[in-house]
């Protein structure tokens, strides 16, 4: 936004105490979550930044709505928020999505499901994340995630029927971003304040301000253990409300972002933060200014050690729970990284300058085509989709044996990839800080390695050798038995991209494999692992000249991927292109009857008549290019057949016909009356 007083206010971004973390999550690889615990347990950290810190831990990221940033909603609109007063606060020990749907309601959808369960959806869905933030996002987002008719009034209205209207939690934009509540949209209002503030700044001042108030700091752990602890599984998660609806497929989790961190309770926090500490501007805040405005804040600005709060025996039952704590959850503080120097830690462009001079290294403004001498012919033997061949003991010995790294900076990262690799069959680290010292002094491997299968063992030994020269290179790695032919051809498809300098260029890589039949010789699963590597070259792309290699890609991915693939990686990429209005080569060859064949053969009918038949009529008015229209037109009436009277009537008949007088186009009335239905049929249905 302009510079202004938004800039200035209470809370916002700019003036933020936790800036440095909310600013695109940018918090350390290796995130030190003990360290982050005890400053928040002590009241040095704020509750907004220590949920930040959760969030980044359980793999939620801006930019990403399926998995935004998830905090709680702590009061309910009604009234001005007020310590001193129990109402209009929200409750936290229960979730959101029991206190909108009721125990009853949940009891007997636990009661009646041939698999029990309380909760079908995300805490914070991608439908949730997008309503909130329809002021600010763009239409085509809107009726991607939310709905693909765009009606600005159906959107709630204010920040008290927000709440209300959801069973989700809240975002952190609520509790620091006075913008969210601004319209891009001229036909969408504002989103409307509470009457008991006069400013959007003041509103985020005083929402952020009951964040942080003692009576939510006393709460706050029921909350965590709800959406991030304990509370996420077992008998706990029953008698909370609190059982998640359970995937389909067990292989595919519902949600990635649904993480739980903490196999205990959290910790009650000891003391709040005192509000100039997350208000940041002392001088101009009146509450700062006034004395003996709140104790927890004197203390701490006093400098008071939290014992003078309250009975030293009472202050150690506290800190010794805290303590334990940590060291129960120890799994947060992983150790991956070999070297304790920052100047290991070197970015590839470092490598990239050690290995090529300036003259090697490619310019982004030179063109490269693939390279015209390439052989593919003998590529394309390189590719294997057989992985039923088991691991062979003494093999991976051999492999073992014969490994070895060139490259300090690449080998500390192979110990990084053996940490990780060990972790996901332990389910806990496999070095802490004074396992890690011990083996850097004595060379005494860990007792967990003997917790490992054996041929799992082998790698991870191979991967964490002391000295660096004996780690196996990354090539090596992706060489060895443990590693099945598919993820070799997967990383063979893949790594020449790297080599290319445009997008049009790596276009024509892909597209030439697989037109090859390399995505079949790979297999299913490689192929999905491609999939989104290379599919958005096609919705990137805005040359006509393009639209023969989009096309053969798309098409060769259809055949390939399973059909829950397709729908996750090609169906939205068809969507975006289909709903862009302007005139578009790509636009009117998915629009070709064979296309849309193979399409509908590939996602069902279902899916064909849900996500992509309304997307085609919607070219049919508003004005389209005639050329579009045409092409959707054919489409439409191509269709009919395979759909039959009562689909044809009720998905494209009425639809056409709701157009009359709204822009319907000439191609609209000539798909009617070519369809042929006479009206008395289309009346009585």
């Amino acid at each position: 936004g302009p510079e202004g007083s938004i800039l200035n206010s209470c809370c916002a971004e700019e003036d933020c105490s936790s800036r440095s973390i909310f600013a695109s999550f940018n918090l350390p690889s290796s995130l030190d979550w003990s360290s982050h615990f005890k400053r928040w347990w002590t009241g040095e950290l704020s509750n907004y930044e220590y949920l930040l810190v959760l969030n980044k831990l359980a793999g939620r990221r801006w930019g990403d709505p399926a998995f935004h940033p998830v905090m709680p909603w702590v009061i309910d609109f009604t009234v001005r928020p007020d310590e001193n007063s129990d109402i209009g606060w929200r409750d936290l020990t229960k979730s959101k999505w029991r206190l909108a749907k009721g125990d009853e309601q949940l009891d007997f959808t636990y009661s009646s499901s041939d698999v029990p369960y309380h909760v079908s959806d995300e805490c914070l869905s991608e439908l949730a994340v997008c309503s909130y933030k329809a002021r600010r996002l763009s239409k085509t987002i809107l009726r991607s995630a939310v709905r693909s008719v765009y009606e600005p009034n159906e959107y709630p209205s204010s920040m008290q029927r927000l709440y209300q209207w959801t069973p989700d939690e809240c975002i952190p934009e609520f509790y620091s971003d006075p913008w969210i509540f601004v319209s891009l949209h001229s036909e969408m209002s504002n989103l409307a304040l509470p009457s008991w503030v006069t400013s959007s700044e003041e509103f985020i001042c005083l929402h952020r301000d009951a964040l942080e108030s003692d009576r939510v700091s006393q709460q706050l752990h029921h909350w965590i253990d709800i959406t991030f602890g304990y509370k996420l599984a077992g008998e706990a998660s029953v008698e909370a409300k609190n059982v998640m609806l359970p995937p389909s497929d067990p292989s595919r989790p519902k949600s990635i972002g649904r993480r739980q961190l903490f196999t205990k309770p959290h910790p009650k926090r000891l003391i709040s933060t005192p509000h100039s500490a997350y208000h940041n501007k002392v001088e101009s805040c009146a509450r700062c200014q006034r004395k003996g405005s709140n104790s927890t804040t004197d203390v701490l600005l006093n400098d008071c050690n939290p014992p003078n709060m309250f009975s030293q025996v009472d202050y150690l039952e506290e800190f010794e729970q805290a303590t334990l704590f940590m060291e129960l959850q120890h799994h947060l503080n992983p150790i991956y990284s070999y070297s304790n120097t920052a100047a290991c830690c070197c970015s590839s462009v470092k490598y990239l300058k050690r290995q090529f001079s300036d003259q090697e290294v490619l310019q982004p403004d030179s063109v490269l085509s693939v390279v015209p001498d390439f052989d593919f012919g003998s590529y394309l033997e390189c590719f294997e989709s057989d992985d039923s061949s088991s691991i062979g003991y003494q093999e991976l010995l051999r492999w073992k044996q014969r490994s070895c790294s060139v490259i300090e900076h690449h080998a500390n990262d192979i110990f990084s990839i053996g940490c990780i690799l060990a972790e996901i069959y332990l389910h806990r680290p496999l070095f802490d800080a004074s396992l890690l010292a011990a083996y850097k002094e004595t060379g005494m491997l860990p007792g967990a390695l003997h917790e490992l299968p054996v041929h799992v063992r082998l790698l991870v030994e191979s991967c964490i050798q002391r000295q660096w020269e004996r780690r196996p290179c990354s090539k090596h790695l992706l060489e060895s038995p443990y590693f099945p032919p598919s993820v070799r051809s997967a990383y063979m498809f893949l790594a020449p991209l790297q080599l290319l300098c445009t997008s049009g260029d790596r276009l024509k890589y892909v597209t030439k494999l697989a037109s090859e039949g390399t995505l079949k010789a790979m297999g299913e699963f490689a192929a999905e692992v491609c999939a989104p590597y290379c599919l958005p070259f096609v919705s990137s792309s805005r040359l006509d000249v393009d639209t023969e290699s989009c096309l053969r890609l798309l098409k060769e991915f259809l055949k390939c991927l399973s059909v829950q693939a397709a729908k996750k990686h090609i169906l939205p990429i068809i969507q975006k292109i289909l709903q862009v209005p302007e005139y578009s080569h790509l636009k009117v060859s998915l629009l070709q009857d064979s296309f849309v064949r193979e399409l509908w053969k590939k996602l069902g009918k279902q899916t064909y008549i849900e996500k992509v038949h309304p997307l085609v009529i919607a070219n049919l008015h508003n004005s389209p290019n005639k050329i579009t229209a045409s092409s959707a037109s054919i489409v439409l009436i191509g269709s009919s057949e395979e759909l039959g009277i009562p689909i044809t009537v009720h998905q494209t008949v009425l639809p056409l016909i709701h157009s009359f007088g709204k822009g319907l186009c000439d191609d609209g009335i000539e798909t009617l009356v070519r369809i042929g239905i006479p009206v008395n049929t289309v009346s009585l249905w």
